[in-house]
């Protein structure tokens, strides 16, 4: 009788603790979020000029804890010298990459490689004729043969650098970025005007700038939330 009952209750011991494991494995680990949305603070290191600060945002899909495809998006206002003896304005940053690296429990460690596109605002700038045929103007109110203009140029660049990431919270975590941007400036055509001693007045002359292939060193830090 005694070993009957406990041999039953050894069988229900068993039984609890085969269930017991059987849950633990077939439990699902604690996955990745797929979505994180953060905000940079960025600095571009122009080769001839000053260090131009900007702000942005990035959206990131995780594939895997490995891997991840991201956008970012970022501004930089003003006085920019990325050309050398060109007017440069406002810089616009759109970037469509992947994000690869290894996840530790408290921090990452990635590449990345986004390629994408640069707009400066003030980029080229044009001589105009304005219809004057009068050389030099000889008093306030003469017409200028010409007049300065500028114009905006979109250029392809690629954001290619290492990344950072402290996991502070389980889905807050702060974001570390250096890296270099690569832009590629096209061949293009100014206009300028030479002055005519035969015929008293300027006449267009246009020259072109061959393309170039420009790489600024760029850090940028922020933070990030999970979803």
């Amino acid at each position: 009788m005694k070993t009957r009952i406990a041999l039953s209750l050894l069988i229900a011991l068993t039984t609890v603790c085969a269930q017991r494991a059987n849950a633990q494995q077939t439990k699902p680990s604690e996955e990745l979020p797929k979505i994180e949305v953060g905000i940079d603070e960025m600095l571009t290191f122009s080769n001839n000029g000053p260090t131009l600060p900007g702000v942005g945002a990035r959206l990131t899909y995780n594939l895997n804890r490995h891997f991840a495809v991201e956008g970012a998006a970022y501004f930089s206002p003003g006085n920019c010298q990325f050309c050398s003896g060109e007017l440069t304005g406002f810089i616009t940053q759109g970037m469509v990459g992947v994000k690869a690296g290894q996840r530790f429990k408290k921090f990452g460690l990635f590449v990345k490689a986004r390629p994408g596109v640069i707009n400066l605002s003030q980029s080229e700038f044009d001589l105009v004729p304005t219809g004057s045929s009068k050389g030099f103007p000889t008093g306030p109110f003469d017409e200028s043969p010409f007049t300065f203009v500028t114009r905006s140029r979109t250029d392809f660049a690629m954001d290619v650098g290492g990344v950072l990431e402290i996991y502070a919270k389980k889905n807050f975590f702060l974001r570390f970025d250096t890296g270099l941007l690569i832009e590629r400036v096209g061949s293009r055509t100014f206009h300028s005007f030479a002055f005519d001693e035969t015929t008293g007045s300027f006449r267009p002359s246009p020259f072109k700038v061959p393309g170039s292939t420009i790489g600024h060193f760029q850090f940028t830090s922020g933070v990030g939330f999970r979803f």
